[in-house]
């Protein structure tokens, strides 16, 4: 055979083979993908499902049932989309991977929270629905004009982004709470006492007021608003002397699981009010059960360490004092509420906390029953200026 034909048999030849190899390779890929996707999926479908995410201390959305109506108007897809994303396999532990690749490619940002200086993380705020606020704001007025005989006060506490704006990430773009912040000022003020707090929590951002791995104020950010609020309150002659104690070192809240960065612990604290023997018990209403003080130490064991503060958020709660002086005072409140009422203990005769996200009962029949002298709304903006509840519970009390 002419030794240049053969040579050129042997060059189709290995070619023929590395085609061969080059197709085998590319179908065992394709198999080995499919066999990936194949096990995650069954993964996915088959490992426990979750209803609560004790990180992320929210509910998680659970796969939908399928029907015809909700395929037609897309709420189907919506919420399958959702409960694959929150019942993902080993969820936590993507999103912390997924941080540690962002921060690699120089990303100041995790899944809706800054990442800041000095291990601060710190929640991007939304802008407001107008509506939703304005249907709010319009419900306290109204609310305010018909309880015009009781003492009215109202503390909607800036977040962490507006007191704390000098430690977001340089450029980083963040709405503006300060025209929120007057918004509400403006609409509440000629109805009832107003207290902005902003001023003296940003007088003492370098003590902590916000927590660095949790959306909520500090027990000493609650002091400073409770300080500067007082007057304004009606107490006279506030207990300025406290024994501060420590709770826990080792509170990781819920924007360290939400952005997946764990490199920082939070510590807890309780102040403790010397020179007063105003002693109290707690009443949670809902189960009638009774506490000797505000504080569940149960709470330390648990993730979310923030419940120590009343053991939560409950529909109703009422604290019952020796201070007889014939105070009442009710309160509308979300969770940043639960830090701030134990300062205030001391100067009424009963506090009645009233969360409207969980209560469902007639809040006029309440207050007659009880013998309301005063009314504090204490919300935190973010919360605030997204609920419906409130407006909804003042609503069904006008």
């Amino acid at each position: 055979m002419n030794p240049q034909k053969k040579r050129r048999q042997d060059s189709e030849k290995q070619q023929l083979i590395l085609q061969r190899n080059s197709q085998l390779h590319g179908v065992l890929l394709a198999a080995l993908l499919a066999v990936v996707l194949l096990v995650f999926g069954l993964v996915n479908l088959l490992h426990t499902k979750r209803d609560f995410s004790e990180n992320e201390n929210r509910k998680l959305q659970a796969y939908p049932a399928l029907t015809a109506a909700s395929v037609l108007d897309g709420s189907f897809m919506s919420k399958l989309q959702s409960a694959f994303a929150d019942q993902f396999f080993a969820r936590d532990h993507w999103i912390s991977a997924k941080l540690r690749i962002d921060q690699l490619l120089g990303q100041k940002e995790s899944n809706g929270v800054y990442l800041c200086q000095d291990n601060y993380l710190i929640e991007i705020p939304e802008a407001p629905d107008p509506a939703v606020l304005d249907r709010t704001l319009t419900a306290m007025k109204e609310f305010a004009a018909k309880h015009d005989d009781l003492r009215m006060s109202a503390m909607i506490v800036p977040n962490a982004s507006l007191v704390m704006r000098d430690y977001l990430p340089a450029n980083a773009p963040a709405h503006n709470q300060q025209e929120d912040l007057f918004t509400v000022n403006q609409a509440l003020s000629p109805c009832m006492q107003y207290a902005d707090v902003t001023l003296a929590l940003k007088a003492h951002v370098r003590d902590g007021v916000f927590y660095r791995t949790d959306h909520h104020w500090t027990s000493l950010g609650a002091y400073c608003a409770f300080d500067a609020s007082a007057e304004l309150l009606g107490i006279e002659m506030p207990i300025t002397n406290y024994r501060v104690h420590v709770l826990t070192n080792s509170f990781e809240g819920t924007l360290a699981s939400k952005s997946g960065k764990h490199t920082a612990e939070d510590t807890i604290t309780a102040y403790e009010p010397l020179g007063t023997d105003v002693s109290y018990y707690v009443l949670y209403d809902s189960t009638q059960e009774k506490a000797g003080s505000v504080f569940v130490d149960s709470a330390l064991d648990t993730k979310d360490k923030y419940t120590v503060f009343f053991g939560g958020n409950h529909p109703l709660v009422t604290i019952k004092t020796t201070a007889n002086n014939g105070k009442i005072l009710l309160i509308f409140k979300d969770s940043y509420a639960n830090s701030f009422v134990p300062f205030l203990i001391p100067y009424y005769q009963q506090i009645v906390m009233i969360d409207p996200r969980y209560y469902y009962d007639d809040v006029e029949q309440l207050m007659t029953q009880r013998g309301v002298t005063d009314v504090l709304f204490l919300y935190n903006l973010s919360t605030f200026s997204a609920d419906t509840a409130l407006a909804d519970t003042l609503g069904a009390a006008s």
